[in-house]
């Protein structure tokens, strides 16, 4: 048996729910593990949710992966069909003497809905790459930065150690977990609005939420060594409440 581990890293994550539909339900029943937590809002103009302070999290379909003996979990599909307008789509070429490089910075992003795909070269050994949304400046000290420390190769299986931590101004969490032999990319996923982000890394084997008041749109990226490339689509999101369905 494994050592337990968070499926979600947030402080403020608390009362978590699962649902799901059992076997012996008819045929055509949706057998997803459903998990949503509430989130204590710790900082920032305080309102009332449900007679009390907070909100909910995104619904996320929780699986079990086999290959790295743990859970994880991603926002469902759903979700998808409350994207609106594209705000962004753009490829950066990072380097370390460079600095941070913004990827938006426009007006507009309420409701954001932000996919990264980050490639890792084979020629890679090791180093760190930093993500950026709800910043306000370039050192982004307002907003979330999501330090990714990537590995060398391990030599019985040739898989990297991906550690993960989550920087915003109520708080700094801590996670790992593995990228398999073969996976040249990381894909990230970032929802935010002006009172909540959540971050979905390596499909969903790194999670995050937290609540964070930010009204600032602008979305970055740094590294500290080595040349990656990132690319990004960001959308506008429709709220989950009177806006669209999200039945199948």
């Amino acid at each position: 048996m494994t050592d337990p581990l968070p499926v979600d890293i947030g402080v403020g994550v608390v009362f978590g729910q699962l649902s799901s539909e059992t076997p012996e339900d008819s045929d055509g029943a949706d057998r997803r593990v459903l998990h949503a937590s509430w989130l204590s809002e710790l900082k920032g103009p305080q309102s009332s949710d449900c007679r009390n302070t907070g909100v909910i999290t995104s619904f996320r379909e929780l699986r079990f992966d086999p290959r790295i003996d743990r859970l994880v979990e991603n926002p469902i599909f759903e979700y998808l069909r409350l994207r609106k307008d594209i705000l962004f789509q753009t490829t950066v070429s990072l380097q370390a003497a460079k600095g941070p490089q913004i990827m938006y910075a426009e007006v507009g992003g309420l409701l954001m809905d932000t996919e990264f795909s980050i490639a890792i070269p084979s020629s890679f050994k090791s180093g760190n790459i930093t993500i950026g949304v709800r910043c306000g400046n370039l050192s982004c000290t307002d907003g979330a930065r999501i330090s990714l420390g990537i590995s060398e190769p391990d030599a019985a299986l040739s898989q990297r150690q991906i550690s993960m931590q989550v920087l915003t101004p109520e708080q700094t969490p801590r996670t790992s977990f593995p990228l398999l032999a073969g996976e040249i990319t990381l894909p990230m996923r970032i929802m935010s609005d002006h009172r909540t982000v959540e971050v979905f890394a390596g499909s969903g084997r790194g999670v995050f939420s937290g609540s964070m008041y930010s009204t600032d749109v602008q979305v970055m990226a740094s590294c500290d060594t080595g040349d990656f490339q990132v690319a990004a689509t960001g959308w506008a999101l429709a709220s989950v409440v009177g806006k669209a369905s999200t039945s199948k």
